[in-house]
């Protein structure tokens, strides 16, 4: 009996002094250049493409940093490549469906993902084939898993999708980027980050013919998107938009731009912002043959007193600063006016704005302009402009005035009322209108 349970013991503190062994040798350099082999073996078998992982870190059960990774598409093209990778996570807490992770740090990262005009399949489609349940019977149950992202850090990162096939390309190029999040929830569509930091980002996007079959209108309810961010600090931004379909092109820069929000309410179409500061931007906006329409379609969007009670958007700023802000826009479809501000062919340069308690809804807008100053081509040059100011459905006011132009100065108030656009087009005489001005 003793005998037994002698031998017993001896194969269980065997067992054991073999697993303090092996955990020992996989957190030593040898021991993780074993597992990276082995990790780098199984993903070229798997996937039948050129794997590499240059080096392999690790501190279990919380960290994994990846060096030097090369993994190429089925045509041999590089997919992804990156410097280094780095994922603090719980492994332990995915045992029970609970992905959390503490940051995600990528640095010197080039993605490509594309998809010719002949195919329907993106180039990674082939890893997410080589991973898919081969029983596709019984569906993936999503509902317990949870999931939250602390921080993202992202260095030197480019990432370009060519979709020949649907006709959008984009490419993204990022200095710097510094997200921290409150909330992460795919599945319901739930972002809420505390603070977003993003320097030196260029993205340009190109949108143009489609090949794709018409996707049927199955009548499913549109998605809900919940967005929301305590600071947003956006430097050195650029962004070029080109929709080749309709004619329609924008370029913008943006030098700095610092935000606190108060609340984002994207299902309730409500955006309230505490303070809002835009410093060293262009906006240039460039409309030619067949982009009529969709400029017809913006404008109608923003300023609609007819929209159905769907429509509801609400946007309020308590301070609003603009510094040296240049808009340019030039709608080819008109020609040019011979006098005076053509609104088809703008070029403001040098505006300032000073503002609070801004309101913005379908047909209302209103707020103090504290200061105000811009120059335009047709020779508009005004200097400063101060007023409490609103106009609604029933008409507006200008109160507290002060306009000084390079010629002139005017002060003082005006008002105009009237029951309604509709009421007034058939009987304008309905209008009343009160000013004193200077």
């Amino acid at each position: 009996m003793r005998k037994g349970l002698r031998i017993v013991l001896w194969v269980v503190a065997g067992i054991f002094f073999l697993l303090f062994a092996v955990v020992i040798f996989i957190n030593t350099r040898p021991g993780k250049d074993f597992v990276r082999t082995r990790i780098v073996s199984f993903l070229h078998t798997k996937l039948g493409t050129e794997v590499q992982i240059g080096e392999l870190d690790y501190d279990l059960p919380t960290m994994v940093v990846l060096k030097d990774v090369l993994l190429k598409d089925q045509a041999k093209d590089t997919l992804l490549a990156a410097r280094q990778l780095k994922v603090d996570i719980a492994l332990l807490k995915l045992m029970s469906s609970n992905v959390s992770i503490q940051q995600v740090y990528l640095d010197g990262a080039y993605v490509h993902v594309y998809r010719k005009q002949e195919d329907t399949a993106f180039n990674f489609q082939y890893i997410v084939n080589a991973f898919s349940p081969t029983d596709t019977t019984t569906p993936t149950d999503t509902s317990t898993l949870q999931m939250n992202l602390d921080k993202l850090v992202l260095h030197d990162v480019h990432i370009k999708m060519d979709d020949y096939a649907g006709g959008t390309r984009m490419a993204y190029d990022v200095g710097d980027l510094n997200l921290t999040m409150k909330e992460l929830d795919p599945y319901k569509l739930n972002f809420r980050a505390d603070k977003l930091y993003a320097n030196n980002v260029r993205a340009v996007l190109i949108q143009g013919r489609s090949y794709l079959p018409a996707k049927p209108d199955t009548g499913s309810t549109p998605v809900t998107l919940n967005l929301s961010a305590n600071e947003l600090n956006l430097n050195n931004v650029y962004y070029d938009q080109q929709n080749l379909e309709n004619q329609f092109f924008m370029e913008m820069n943006v030098g700095q731009l610092l935000a606190h929000p108060k609340n984002i309410d994207i299902p309730g179409q409500q955006i309230d912002i505490r303070d809002f500061l835009l410093s060293n931007a262009s906006v240039n906006i460039l409309m030619k043959e067949r982009s009529a329409e969709l400029a017809k379609e913006i404008a109608d969007t923003l300023v609609d007193e007819n929209a159905p009670e769907s429509v509801k958007w609400r946007v309020t700023a308590n301070d609003l600063n603009l510094n040296n802000i240049g808009f340019v826009m030039n709608n080819e479809n008109d020609p040019h006016m011979a006098r005076g501000i053509d609104y088809s062919h703008l070029d403001v340069q040098k505006l300032t704005l000073d503002a609070d308690n801004v309101l913005y809804t379908m047909d209302t807008i209103g707020g103090v302009i504290n200061h105000l100053a811009a120059t335009e081509q047709s020779g508009l040059d005004v200097r400063e402009l101060k007023t409490r100011f609103e106009y609604n459905p029933q008409g507006g006011y200008l109160n507290d005035l002060y306009l000084q132009t390079s010629n002139s100065i005017l002060q003082d108030n005006a008002s105009v009322k009237y029951p309604s656009v509709e009421a007034i087009a058939k009987n304008p005489g309905l209008i009343q209108t009160e000013i004193h001005f200077k």
